[in-house]
């Protein structure tokens, strides 16, 4: 598993906020699941699952501190979607 997080600047293309891409989330799993279990981490105020097998899913917060939390939890394999993630 890995995760990458990245900052977003206000005035770019993409939405404000903080974004964790995640690697290894099952094929059955469903943006609204992923959503739902991220938002124990604070406000999501977007979730993407993109194309399966070719995007990652991507997970954003308002704040750096909500993102943190989400990070470390999923770095220490505390969070669970229908057995991956």
């Amino acid at each position: 598993q890995s995760v990458r997080h990245r900052q977003q600047r206000l005035g770019t293309m993409a939405p404000p906020g903080v974004a964790i891409e995640i690697h290894g989330m099952g094929e059955s799993s469903s943006r609204m699941s992923l959503k739902k279990l991220m938002e124990q981490f604070g406000d999501v105020i977007g979730c993407h699952i993109g194309n399966r097998g070719v995007d990652k899913p991507v997970v954003r917060y308002p704040t750096p501190e909500s993102a943190e939390a989400a990070l470390s939890a999923l770095k220490n394999q505390q969070v669970w979607l229908h057995g991956v993630v």
